[in-house]
């Protein structure tokens, strides 16, 4: 299957037919790409790069880290928990239930 930057290409392997991805294996730019994909939140994805927030830590982030840390108004830092807490395998929403809460 084709693939650009991570993206599968052909609808059997997209992210629409199997929501559930393991974001843990995400690269700063996935992140960022993931990020600019979100209406509202396309301005941000700079700001990720910038803090080498990758598949790993993206999950780990807390309102506060998003709203201080990074600087991102309420709206959009909603968005992204809530989208990253879509995008989780359930195991990873197992362990970083605390954070999301």
């Amino acid at each position: 299957p084709g693939s650009l930057g991570g993206l599968f290409m052909d609808g059997e392997d997209s992210a629409t037919s199997n929501p559930v991805e393991d974001v843990s294996k995400w690269s700063v730019e996935d992140v960022c790409g993931f990020i600019s994909s979100l209406a509202g939140c396309a301005e941000y994805a700079q700001v990720f790069r910038e803090h080498a927030i990758d598949g790993e830590t993206l999950p780990l982030l807390t309102e506060e880290h998003l709203l201080n840390t990074l600087g991102l108004k309420l709206g959009p830092a909603l968005k992204i928990r809530s989208q990253v807490h879509t995008h989780h395998t359930p195991a990873s929403v197992c362990f970083g239930v605390l954070a999301w809460s």
